[in-house]
């Protein structure tokens, strides 16, 4: 497959308009006709990459286009004032000259203290609480899925990828156990936002490896069920042209590795998005889950078995089994927004910014070809399969491989 860096044609003037409302927007169906030009945009490594491949006795095949486009202060309360003892009356039957008891001695001051610090601590406790609450981001103690998990550190020399046997590929891609399985929701992910447009490298390197911790939450007991292991990936944000084990990666670009199954961002991948979507507080947040998927993908055999179908078909054939590969990261992208949507505050708006960065990254969009024949789906396909894993936890709903060609297109 071409790779190309992810960027708009030459001399392509400005961004097509948004798409519909989220929700409303439909998968196009039935085949375009038309090639995709040279130079058409893919966020993945570029062309002129090292081939690599399976162990030694297969046919040796190219690492794989992988990318979206390859693709207050808390409160404090105080409290003063005296206390008057309670006037002693004469009992009943006694005599006149009765006198109280005597007053009680001075309350310890360091006693005091003691209590206005703990309810200062209470105040701001129930406040604290009542925020995340608002925000969406918890409701009842022990709410959360899978608290008991602690996230690995990354892996930066994991065991291969399955590659599976010529006679499994079809079962390895339409019929994986992974499909079988479930994630778990809502799942805690406490990632503090950062102003993706202008955070610095290290800030989005750092900001993009915390949420690899909260992807591994949500995906590492859903893939071990399946029978399947998970390596954590690292992220590197580079600014300028870096070789990796998949060749030169460019600007304005992000794609997972499949060679040493890490992920690399290029410190402008946002530059790609129309304007209104650059500084969607999520905007990093999807590129990272879609290139997750693929890493999902990679460590189930569905990634290798694709690739590996498509080897020795022609072109057009084999650019179908591209664009399964890519709407179906797009649908487990969305099962991760999904299931972290509680504790990251997801709102309506950040959820049509989801779906309209999936629209975005359409070949037509992007080509601004109509026509276009590409190999990771129109606008609206990309759109059609994010919004499925929106409103899902189910992995088979996913299953692009069982879908129509058009379905994909």
């Amino acid at each position: 497959m071409t790779q190309q860096p992810w960027r708009p044609p030459q001399g392509q003037g400005g961004w097509p308009q948004s798409p519909q409302t989220w929700g409303q927007q439909q998968p196009v169906w039935g085949a375009q006709q038309g090639r995709a030009p040279q130079g058409q945009p893919g966020w993945g490594p570029p062309q002129g990459q090292p081939v690599w491949g399976p162990p030694q006795g297969q046919p040796v095949w190219g690492a794989p286009v992988i990318g979206p486009q390859s693709y207050g202060q808390p409160s404090t309360a105080s409290w003063q004032g005296t206390r008057t003892p309670t006037a002693y009356p004469p009992m009943m039957g006694q005599y006149a000259g009765y006198q109280p008891p005597p007053t009680p001695p001075r309350r310890n001051p360091l006693r005091t203290v003691l209590v206005v610090l703990v309810a200062v601590c209470l105040v701001t406790l129930a406040g604290i609480v009542a925020v995340r609450l608002f925000r969406g981001e918890a409701q009842v103690t022990g709410d959360y899925q899978n608290e008991d998990y602690r996230p690995p550190a990354a892996d930066t020399n994991p065991d291969q990828v399955p590659i599976p046997a010529e006679t499994e590929y079809s079962a390895t891609m339409q019929s994986n156990p992974f499909y079988d399985q479930t994630v778990p929701s809502p799942v805690r992910c406490d990632v503090d936002d950062i102003a993706p447009r202008t955070a610095s490298n290290s800030t989005q390197e750092a900001y993009l490896n915390e949420l690899t911790a909260c992807l591994m939450r949500v995906w590492d007991t859903t893939v071990q069920k399946a029978g399947y292991t998970l390596p954590r990936p690292t992220v590197t944000v580079y600014s300028t042209s870096i070789t990796t084990k998949c060749g030169k990666a460019s600007d304005q670009n992000a794609f997972y590795c499949m060679a040493d199954q890490q992920v690399y961002f290029a410190d402008n991948v946002l530059d790609i998005l129309p304007s209104s979507l650059r500084s969607s507080r999520l905007a990093l947040d999807i590129i990272l889950g879609h290139e997750f998927g693929h890493a999902l993908q990679g460590r189930t055999g569905i990634l290798a078995a694709a690739k590996l179908e498509a080897y020795d078909l022609p072109e057009r054939e084999g650019d179908v089994y591209q664009r399964r590969l890519e709407v179906q990261a797009d649908c487990l992208d969305g099962i991760f927004l999904n299931s972290v949507a509680r504790s990251r505050g997801i709102t309506d708006a950040d959820r049509q910014d989801i779906s309209d960065t999936f629209y975005a990254i359409g070949d037509d969009v992007l080509t601004g070809k109509s026509t276009v024949w590409g190999n990771h789906g129109l606008g609206r396909t990309r759109q059609a399969w994010g919004e499925k894993g929106l409103a899902t936890t189910s992995v088979g709903v996913c299953n692009t491989f069982t879908a129509s060609d058009d379905a994909v297109r």
